[in-house]
């Protein structure tokens, strides 16, 4: 189960993986993922396939390629992703910036906003960054 070993430090859940015929106990080689997005293209960010791209690749060992794309439901607009086995170290190193801003939020207990498009609806009304018509 998702929570069944507490000594990790990354988890991920997964809209849809296909193994494109093999199945996981066979060490597919390549695996498409999809991940469902309600919200506008125009925000797309894919750091949530590299993040399960580079997981999926310390799994399985065998795997060499992951297609994926971000499907957005409402307007019926994929936007595709491709990760090779080689790119592996350098997907895990994209993520430390803002891992180690995490750990340091963490240490020091200061979590400072971050402005994003989602402000203006946000009911946090302390912050400098809301843009709420409330």
């Amino acid at each position: 189960g998702y929570w069944d070993n507490a000594h990790v430090w990354v988890r991920a859940k997964v809209d849809l993986l296909v193994t494109d015929g093999a199945t996981w106990e066979t060490n597919p080689e390549q695996v498409t993922v999809y991940d469902y997005k309600g919200g506008k293209s125009r925000w797309a960010d894919t750091s949530q396939l590299k993040l399960t791209a580079a997981m999926l690749f310390n799994t399985l060992p065998s795997l060499q390629r992951v297609r994926g794309a971000l499907l957005f439901t409402k307007e019926n607009i994929a936007k595709p992703v491709r990760y090779e086995r080689q790119e592996q170290q350098a997907m895990w190193e994209s993520f430390m910036p803002d891992y180690m801003a995490l750990v340091k939020a963490h240490e020091t207990g200061k979590f400072y906003p971050k402005p994003s498009g989602l402000c203006k609806r946000c009911p946090v009304v302390s912050c400098p960054n809301n843009r709420s018509e409330s």
